[in-house]
């Protein structure tokens, strides 16, 4: 033998050898590939059998072949098992390729060919058997109802090959699709041997007593339920009650006809709690709308510091570094910034506070708003809406009491003026019933509060950038640089 011919033979032995187990999730016994190649030798192309009567493959695959290769036969194989095999003859074949055996080669590639033919039917097979035993998995999963009982006894007939037509015209119409599919499981039963079918029939037994003892409790279970939701009071804490019983309600479990009924009860009760509610409610509205606004305790919670020179908005005041005042508004009023961002510099209520200060303290828990220079605060403006309607004198009475007489009084945009100077430092209150702000008008508040504070030093700052902007404007377009046509459009200011 040739030096070439004894390197080819060691390398066939050695792929034999080594060739080793393929992964896979099957329970096959692997053969070795001397064994796999004597198989795949004795293939008779053209020659077939019925394994069940509606499946036809090579008798590469009877039983009697397969048994003592794999240790089980071809209807007791699943697609892993499939892919395992076919796995492993490629192997074989990769190493005999290696080995330049053409012949062994070819009768594994053969082989493999008549695997991959085989396919195609044994899918249609796994198919079957996979709609079926789903169905039945279906069946046993439902939900306990009055007909399951029924409708599990008659696939039971169906599967031992019982004609079940007449059970099935007999159920109610809503379930007569669930029965004709139980009938449908006798068409099947070739593709299962006598003790899978005995399994299948003895798993919707089991089922079928344990929905026949459980059906009453369940019903007792749903009426006390509904007795429940009939118990609940018409106030707040019936509505929380409800919350309560529609976590726990096991809807998922209930039938078609349990939770109509659950649902129809729960939204009646429901529907009569916030009737109720909306009905006190516009009761306390219509009560609330004559009592007056409580401005003044507002106010002195809100204003702090004595004399005017001293004088915050709870720890704001002219003169601030803008983002300690952003923080303040955040920590110290609860506020989030509106809309706008620093563009704005708005600073108000979110919709749940706002929604409990309406009701709660009939007001809408205030606004802050910043004008700055060159990053300092100028002016901070405070504005509250209320439901009532304003005890204009009481107020200016009170803050006259506070601060002295006014330097400057009137009417400004509808609302009482009042006005303080003292040294650099200002103070204007406007007051009344009317809505300072627009997005308040359709929230049923009826008057309103503006407190501003602001420094000499911001209003020299906006007379100079007008007196800025007054030249600017005075000026050719032609000889306007960049900068000058942006400070116009900024009001020639540096926020």
């Amino acid at each position: 033998m040739s030096r070439h011919a004894l390197i080819a033979l060691g390398l066939w032995m050695a792929a034999l050898t080594l060739a080793g187990p393929a992964l896979s999730a099957t329970d096959l016994t692997q053969p070795d590939c001397t064994t796999l190649q004597d198989w795949a030798a004795g293939l008779a192309p053209d020659e077939t059998f019925n394994p069940n009567p509606y499946l036809e493959l090579n008798t590469l695959f009877r039983d009697g072949q397969l048994v003592p290769l794999f240790g089980q036969g071809i209807l007791g194989w699943d697609r892993e098992d499939f892919n395992a095999v076919m796995g492993w003859l490629n192997e074989c074949r990769t190493a005999a390729n290696k080995a330049r055996d053409k012949a062994t080669g070819q009768n594994l590639y053969a082989a493999i060919k008549t695997m991959k033919a085989g396919l195609r039917p044994l899918k249609q097979y796994w198919g079957q058997r996979k709609r079926v035993e789903q169905d039945v998995e279906n069946m046993i999963k439902q939900n306990d109802f009055a007909e399951l009982p029924q409708l599990l006894a008659l696939a039971q007939q169906a599967l031992r090959g019982e004609d079940v037509n007449a059970g099935v015209k007999a159920l109610p119409p809503r379930y007569q699709g669930q029965g004709r599919q139980a009938a449908g499981l006798g068409a099947a039963r070739d593709y299962f041997t006598e003790a899978e079918l005995a399994g299948m029939i003895e798993r919707l037994e089991t089922r079928r007593t344990e929905a026949g003892t459980t059906v009453a409790a369940r019903n007792e279970r749903h009426e006390s339920l509904l007795r429940e939701i009939a118990a609940v009071p018409l106030d707040r804490s019936g509505l929380n009650q409800l919350n309560r019983i529609a976590y726990q309600a096991p809807v998922g479990e209930m039938t078609r006809e349990e939770v109509d009924s659950y649902n129809t009860a729960f939204q009646t009760k429901r529907t009569a709690i916030n009737a109720k509610i909306r009905s006190e409610q516009a009761a306390a509205k219509q009560a609330s709308a004559t009592l007056p606004a409580p401005v003044q305790e507002q106010l002195a919670a809100v204003l702090t510091g004595d004399p005017i020179d001293e004088l915050s908005l709870r720890g704001l005041h002219p003169g601030l570094d803008y983002a300690k005042a952003k923080a303040m508004a955040r920590s110290e009023w609860g506020y989030s910034e509106a809309t706008g961002g620093d563009l704005l510099k708005q600073f108000t209520t979110t919709g749940k506070q706002l929604a409990r200060y309406t009701e709660e303290e009939r007001r809408d828990g205030g606004m802050l708003e910043f004008a700055t220079m060159s990053g300092r605060v100028g002016e901070i403006v405070f504005t509250e809406h209320y439901t009532g309607p304003m005890d204009v004198a009481a107020l200016r009475k009170a803050l006259i009491e506070q601060f002295g007489s006014p330097q400057k009084t009137g009417r400004e945009d509808g609302a009482a003026l009042l006005q303080w100077q003292q040294g650099d430092s200002y103070l204007k209150v406007l007051a009344g019933d009317r809505i300072a702000r627009m997005e308040r008008s359709y929230k049923g508040y009826r008057s309103s509060v503006e407190v501003t504070l602001w420094s000499q030093d911001y209003s020299d700052y906006l007379a100079e950038a007008e007196h800025h902007c007054a030249e600017l404007r005075n000026k050719p377009m032609s000889e306007l640089s960049v900068n000058d046509r942006q400070a116009l459009l900024m009001g020639c200011k540096t926020p």
